[in-house]
This record gives structure tokens, C-alpha cells and sequence, in this order.
């Protein structure tokens, strides 16, 4: 086995999860719309968390990925609670 392959393929998955995370008409491509939605997400990150994501990050990210539209900090902690479930439940 080539000393690389487990970075390749951590690689390789990260990709597969990006798209999967992109592509909203699960066509398993990434079209210019999605593109668009994962380019937001990455500048919402960017804007809003630190190290990590916090509930508060998370309304601000919200904010930027939904165009301005006004997020309360009830829907944003409801959101961050779904999420930190799923993390828990993939691990």
C-alpha cells in the first residue's frame, strides 16, 4: 500500500461529502445554484465562527446563507440542537 492513500482517500471522502451536503436534486453533480449555496455557507463561516460554530455564529451564518432574511435565535438554537444530535449520531 502507497504511504498516501489514507490521505487520499480521507480527501476523496470529504469531497464525496461536500457534494452530498451541495447537491440539493441529488443528481450527485453540483450545479451553478448549489455552487453558489456552498460558496455562501463557506463565506458565512468565515464571517460568523471562530474556531468552532456556536448557536449565536450559527444565526449570524443563517442570516448571510438566507439573504438577510431575519432568523430569531429560538429557530437558530433549534437548529444547532439537530445538528450537534446528528454529529453524535455519525460518530
Amino acid at each position: 500500500m502507497h504511504e498516501n492513500q489514507p490521505l487520499v482517500m480521507k480527501e476523496y471522502t470529504l469531497s464525496n461529502d461536500l457534494i452530498l451536503a451541495a447537491d440539493r436534486d441529488l443528481d450527485g453533480k453540483i450545479d451553478l445554484s448549489e455552487y453558489i449555496s456552498l460558496r455562501k455557507a463557506v463565506i458565512a463561516w468565515s464571517e460568523c465562527a471562530d474556531s468552532t460554530m456556536s448557536p449565536k455564529s450559527l444565526r449570524c451564518g443563517l442570516s448571510i446563507v438566507s439573504q438577510g432574511r431575519t432568523v430569531e435565535q429560538s429557530d437558530a438554537n433549534a437548529v444547532f440542537k439537530f445538528a450537534l444530535g446528528l454529529q453524535q449520531k455519525n460518530k
